[in-house]
């Protein structure tokens, strides 16, 4: 069985035990509401069970489009309607390059998960690289690549895996440029910093490493338990961390980029999930993996804001580019567009078809 055929199996037996989860009060005529959809998928109806990898999730520079795995395809939504653009053959990570012009993520191929640069304008393969080795094709498919990331310059794609790994990439030859071996076996975070200068990388079974890029040292070791999430704030002084550790007295922290000492922890223990940095580098979306409600940090001080209406707890959450829009996804409700302002939800997009 090949790794994508794998998640869509993973996909289908899901829906056959989880129940269908209402569209809710989505705008009228809107795609992913209960009215009829103006994408390409005619009458919109919902999939039970799961139909959108909401852990991986990537927007285009220009925040006018964003992919996220769908059963065993990957899906690219236009973010001004809600419609559901184009379906790829993709895997189960994906990253948008900065220019715009790729789409990274995975296949498997043989005993290798290989990573695979598409068009965004047709999903025509540009190149392949040589990825992560993923065993044998019938053992778990969730063996291989776990996440990948571009450099903000766009020449550099780093990618980690089970085999205990972070792999550096030139994006215009393909050619490796580095490994980075994590003291994780399986690093399933990465977070470049604006510079590109350096990587964090964090894993379910080691504390969050920092790495030199242009020397592939290790700078350091952040001082707490493993770490769900880490992301580097968009001036680089900072980085945050989640943890999902359920006995942790606090599950998300702000660090000092230059120190790699704590700088201050969210006011009160949270079981976190992932994070996302607001453009302007003022506040932090939280997602939960035990509460439906996204937790909006003011990181220089204030009140936290929950942003509610959700059926499930959110994973993944994204930010517009100009922060004016909030994306996050659950497995059944797909992708849901809220006003980072006012807290309301905009639109539900496109629920893809089973």
């Amino acid at each position: 069985m090949t790794r994508r055929a794998a998640v869509r199996l993973a996909g289908l037996v899901l829906a056959t035990v989880l129940t269908s989860a209402g569209c809710g009060d989505g705008p009228s005529g809107e795609p992913g509401s209960d009215s009829p959809g103006t994408g390409s998928g005619g009458d919109v109806d919902r999939v039970p069970g799961q139909v959108v990898r909401a852990d991986e999730a990537a927007l285009s520079p220009d925040g006018g489009a964003l992919v996220a795995g769908c059963l065993d395809d990957l899906c690219v939504w236009d973010t001004g309607d809600g419609s559901l653009r184009s379906t790829y053959d993709g895997g189960t990570v994906v990253a948008w390059s900065p220019d715009g012009d790729l789409i990274a993520t995975d296949e498997r191929d043989g005993d290798r998960d290989t990573i695979v640069l598409l068009s965004p304008d047709d999903g025509r393969v540009v190149r392949t690289l040589d990825g992560h080795p993923a065993g044998e094709a019938n053992e778990d498919p969730e063996q291989g690549i776990t996440t990948v990331a571009f450099g903000p310059g766009g020449d550099l794609l780093a990618s980690a895996g089970h085999d205990g790994t972070v792999r550096l990439w030139s994006v215009a030859d393909g050619a490796t440029r580095g490994v980075l071996r994590t003291a994780s076996d399986a690093p399933d975070q990465l977070s470049f910093s604006p510079d590109g200068e350096r990587l964090a990388v964090a894993g379910p079974d080691a504390p969050t490493e920092v790495w030199d890029i242009p020397s592939g040292d290790r700078v350091g070791t952040l001082g707490a338990e493993p770490q769900g999430a880490v992301s580097f704030s968009p001036d680089g002084r900072l980085i945050a961390t989640a943890t999902r550790d359920a006995g942790s007295d606090t599950g998300v922290r702000l660090w000092d980029a230059a120190s790699l000492r704590e700088d201050r922890a969210f006011p009160d223990p949270v079981h976190a999930f992932l994070l996302a940095f607001s453009p302007d580098g003022e506040t932090l979306a939280v997602t939960q993996s035990d509460d439906d409600a996204v937790l909006l940090w003011p990181v220089a001080g204030g009140d936290v804001r929950r942003l509610t209406g959700h059926e499930e707890p959110p994973r993944g959450v994204l930010w517009a580019p100009d922060g004016s829009a909030l994306y996050t996804l659950t497995g059944t409700e797909g992708v849901l567009a809220w006003d980072s302002a006012s807290g309301d939800l905009v639109r539900r997009f496109e629920v893809p078809l089973g």
